[in-house]
């Protein structure tokens, strides 16, 4: 997670980066480590000044659960989301399912804070993945299958233009 803080630092400070239209974007694992990024607490807790200015979450794990027999769940969503974050979600995702994420989110979107859902219906995790299409792995909720949407990579990585445009005020 530091290391995602001190990345923004070193982008700022590039002669060709707006210090001000600094995001992040993140799949699977990336999109986790988002969740803590944008956390008030994580980054004073890392001694940071600021983090990104947006953040973008395709198919993040929202709820982590160990393996039997004692079986724990955790929540990865903080509560104190600082920045815009949009979440792009499948609704068939069994990996990192999107009923975690709608679920956590809710409260936090419901409060006021700058957090943006949307759900693939029919997408599971890694939709966007065109060389692993047809993958399958054992997964703790059954055989995990990745299947390629061309029709969700391309509107998925629109709505992530569209928001990034938005959120940071690009032209």
């Amino acid at each position: 997670v530091k290391d995602f803080y001190q990345s923004a630092d070193y982008l700022r400070k590039l002669p060709y980066v707006k210090s001000d239209q600094v995001a992040m974007v993140g799949y699977s694992q990336g999109a986790l480590i988002a969740l803590f990024n944008n956390s008030k607490s994580f980054r004073e807790e890392f001694r940071q000044s600021r983090g990104f200015d947006a953040y973008v979450s395709f198919y993040p794990a929202c709820r982590i659960m160990s393996l039997p027999p004692n079986r724990l769940s955790i929540d990865v969503v903080q509560k104190d989301i600082e920045k815009p974050h949009l979440f792009l979600l499948g609704g068939a995702d069994n990996e990192t399912p999107a009923s975690d994420c709608e679920a956590l989110l809710a409260p936090i979107k419901d409060s006021g804070k700058p957090v943006e859902l949307h759900t693939y219906p029919d997408q599971t995790h890694c939709w966007d993945c065109k060389s692993l299409d047809g993958f399958s792995k054992p997964g703790r909720l059954g055989i995990v299958k990745y299947i390629y949407s061309e029709t969700a990579t391309i509107d998925s990585f629109n709505r992530t233009k569209t928001f990034l445009t938005q959120r940071l005020k690009l032209q």
